[in-house]
């Protein structure tokens, strides 16, 4: 990557409010198993630090290690708390830097920000320990908001953030967000979609889709949550 698409990046992403670096992923540690204490949890797009930190305080994980694209001044990043935080690009990390040295692998909002996410998701998966669990949470681009706008608008319009989010690669649907989740030694153990954690914008939504035994939620349901499991010995 040039210095100068870099910095455009760099640009696009440092645009988005502050919130959007400070979240804590319960809605995909809540997939883990119950009462599971893991050796060395790694989380991909680690943005501030705040997941690792609680991953550490609620005793999940003995050790962190984050990785992240940017800087970010002010958050946790630098926190002595988190055993390892690096700032780099995924795509362009050495296979081979952690060999089966992870329990967990979090992706929460990663992989639809990359050119190749199935090549990341193997890395990945080289870096996850046999049995360990690999979390993913993927932006539904069958949300029916989405598909109006492009069945009857005749637009595919980026935004500040969502589905079409203007940093986001890929796309995907259930569907895909399954396969990709259960390749080349995974397989799928849970997926939710985010109508199970409604929110004020969401609470609508998650009463339809209760009240409709879920038949509408591919439509509903503006993301996927994903627990997949590395099998081998």
């Amino acid at each position: 990557m040039s210095d100068n698409t870099k910095e455009k990046l760099e640009a696009t992403y440092l645009e988005k409010a502050g919130y959007y670096f400070q979240f804590t992923r319960t809605d995909l540690i809540d997939l883990l198993p119950k009462g599971r204490s893991f050796s060395h949890v790694a989380e991909v797009g680690a943005s501030g630090g705040y997941t690792l930190l609680y991953l550490k305080e609620k005793g999940i994980a003995k050790k962190v290690t984050g990785i992240e694209l940017l800087e970010l001044p002010g958050t946790e990043q630098k926190n002595p708390a988190i055993d390892n935080f690096l700032i780099a690009n995924i795509e362009q990390m050495d296979s081979d830097l952690f060999t089966e040295a992870f329990d967990v692998v979090i992706c929460g909002d990663v992989l639809e920000h990359l050119a190749d996410p199935w090549s990341v998701r193997d890395k990945l998966l080289r870096w996850l320990k046999p049995g360990g669990y690999f979390l993913a949470s993927i932006p539904n681009v069958r949300e029916y908001k989405t598909v109006l706008k492009i069945l009857l608008r005749g637009t595919f319009t980026y935004e500040e953030g969502g589905v079409m989010d203007k940093t986001h690669l890929r796309f995907f649907g259930k569907k895909n967000i399954i396969d990709l989740m259960s390749a080349n030694g995974l397989k799928v153990e849970k997926i939710v979609s985010n109508l199970v954690y409604p929110v004020w914008n969401t609470k609508t939504r998650a009463k339809i889709n209760n009240l409709s035994f879920k038949w509408f939620e591919e439509f509903l349901a503006k993301q996927y949550f994903v627990l997949s499991v590395k099998i081998g010995n």
